[in-house]
């Protein structure tokens, strides 16, 4: 394993810039300095950027989507299960597609196969094509040929995509991290409250990320809408994002930290869908199929360029306790496919690994391990029963032995992703260590025994004493010691909807394990969350800016000499509500960025 530099020669390896606004650089142990500070190493989009962008704006102004809408439900997606690549593809309800063609390259001279054929195509479909690439390259591209309804022959344009053979030779590992979209929170109006009662149903499907935001956005960076519009924010900032990652970043894959748009039982009757409690089986597969289907449409402008990942959220419907957990997986496995048995990972795909930068060096009898292992953990699936107090949060029998046996791999650096802590504050989801105590939500990042310590004294002092916990029987506590014991680099979570990363402690290897809560693309920052005795005692003071809010998104940069989180700006803040991010600050910018 290379050793990282110092901490001081990793800061100094890094190009300093300037930005607009008061923003902050925070170190590890959360120390602030002022401007001016470090920024990622500034991505490089290649030329077929171009091409990608220009094809995506004909689609979206000849269908209203970025694929073919009258053929495909939803563009087509590429992922990597191990070092395969897999592309999936679903064909519009009730078509049959006679002949496809996948022509391949790799860019290179090689003895790759170039093209596979597919017939009668109909439904969803998850094709392999590692056969067509025993000579793996770093980077790949594809491009699909086929029959249009008018007997048409329409091809997109070459997506080149990066694979996990390309190591940390070529460059840095660059991962997005997006967290909390939320995009069902896009409510709270009836069809009687709109001028145009169609975005009622096009709120529900999620057609409207695309018809509405992304066709405007494609002719028009600029664009911010209005009218009814204005009830749809959320969903804005997403199309907002994925038009500024097309055209400005270069990541080797996105990691999606759940509560998107999945179960959201507790909107179903302002989306004008049934009660979740009282729907019929009949319902409840319906509408989870709907669901999942809208966030494959959602996505499909990055899926079919960027490898693309789940974690599921406890927003997600596959709660241990939900009855609409089977469906939702059900249409999750159908719709975006993830990592399963065969590729060292969980049957249901709830949990799975991704590994980038393999060795390329396959003359070697002692290929190096990887340089990067990131392992999706599931936090909600193995809990029969709501949690009622932090102990009650388990990560299940079958999940803990596939960690242990995935933790003894070995690798250069390691990071965990799971959408919230197993524990966390003995609260409901509002925060309050005076308010009604039902179940608890996860929150805060409850990692060690010392922070329950803590906890329990800092609950004493204002009222909380019914509360304390027990840190012996908190899961996280053990998983962190285990962390520790193994060499994780960070655990990477969601939930809070804040930016913000803490030391958690030393690892065995001498290496500082830090922890980073991701942040949120929502529209409405929670403030009456971050005014809490909790929230401040965990993430700082909202107004001081000690922690940023939404509409951000992260960008995690693993290089050989050490890793940069940096937290960005996601969208417009023009429109944003109680957001704490200098209104300066521009799509795109660097708000607070911590290195390890």
């Amino acid at each position: 394993m290379n050793p990282k530099l110092s901490r001081r020669e990793f800061l100094n390896s890094l190009p300093l810039a300037l930005v607009n606004g008061a923003f902050f650089f925070k170190k590890p142990g959360q120390e602030i300095f002022n401007l001016p500070f470090f920024e990622p190493v500034q991505a490089q989009p290649s030329s077929f950027n171009k091409d990608r962008i220009e094809e995506i704006r004909n689609f979206c102004n000849l269908y209203g989507t970025p694929y073919n809408s009258q053929l495909f439900e939803a563009g087509e997606r590429i992922i990597f299960k191990g070092t395969e690549p897999y592309l999936s593809l679903v064909t519009k309800e009730n078509v049959v597609i006679p002949s496809l063609t996948i022509r391949l390259s790799d860019g290179e001279v090689s003895l790759n196969r170039k093209e596979k054929k597919l017939f009668n195509l109909s439904g969803a479909v998850e094709i392999p094509l590692g056969d067509c690439f025993q000579w793996k390259p770093k980077i790949l591209k594809y491009k699909l040929i086929y029959r249009t309804l008018d007997n048409r022959t329409e091809e997109t344009c070459y997506r080149y995509f990066k694979t996990p053979l390309r190591t940390l030779r070529y460059g840095p590992i660059r991962i997005i991290v997006l967290s909390d979209t939320h995009l069902p929170d896009d409510r709270g109006f009836t069809r009687q409250d709109l001028n145009n009662p169609e975005l009622f149903d096009l709120r529900t499907n999620g057609e409207y990320v695309n018809r509405i935001f992304l066709t405007k956005l494609v002719n028009n960076s600029a664009y911010l809408p209005t009218g009814d519009e204005r009830y749809l924010l959320n969903g804005f900032n997403i199309a907002r994002l994925m038009w500024h990652i097309l055209n400005n970043e270069d990541p080797d894959f996105i990691i999606n930290l759940g509560d998107d748009h999945g179960g959201f039982g507790h909107t179903w009757e302002s989306l004008g869908l049934p009660n979740q409690h009282l729907a019929t089986d009949w319902q409840l597969d319906s509408i989870l199929k709907m669901f999942r289907l809208a966030q494959r449409k959602i996505y499909s402008s990055l899926m079919g360029h960027i490898p693309y990942y789940y974690v599921l959220g406890n927003h997600d419907g596959e709660n241990g306790w939900s009855r609409k957990m089977e469906y939702a997986k059900k249409w999750r496995k159908t719709y975006l496919p993830l990592p399963g048995a065969d590729h060292k990972s969980s049957p249901d795909e709830n949990y799975y690994q991704i590994i980038w930068g393999y060795s390329d060096n396959f003359m070697s009898f002692t290929p190096k391990p990887p340089d990067l292992t990131c392992l999706i953990l599931d936090c909600t699936r193995y809990n029969l029963t709501q949690p009622r107090i932090p102990e009650d949060w388990k990560v299940g029998v079958e999940q803990r032995q596939w960690l242990e046996e995935r933790l003894n791999e070995d690798c250069l650096f390691r990071f965990v992703f799971s959408h919230h802590v197993f524990g966390g504050w003995p609260t409901q989801s509002s925060c309050q260590i005076d308010g009604p105590h039902e179940y608890a939500y996860g929150r805060g990042p409850g990692f060690t025994r010392e922070y329950y310590e803590e906890l329990n004294k800092f609950l004493e002092l204002n009222g909380g004493s019914h509360l304390k916990v027990n840190p012996d029987k908190i899961e996280q506590v053990h998983l962190t010691n285990l962390f520790l014991k193994k060499g994780v680099d960070a655990v990477i979570y969601g939930h809070d909807h804040a930016f913000r990363g803490r030391k958690i402690g030393r690892c065995a290897n001498g290496r500082e394990m830090s922890a980073l809560c991701a942040g949120s693309t929502k529209n409405l920052a929670e403030i009456s969350w971050f005014r809490q005795p909790l929230f401040i005692k965990d993430y700082g003071y909202y107004e001081k800016r000690e922690f940023f809010t939404s509409p951000g998104y992260l960008l995690i940069e693993v290089k050989d000499s050490g890793i940069g989180f940096y937290y960005k700006v996601a969208s417009s803040l023009s429109l944003a509500i109680n957001s704490n991010i200098p209104f300066t600050a521009k799509v795109g910018d660097v708000l607070s960025a911590y290195l390890i």
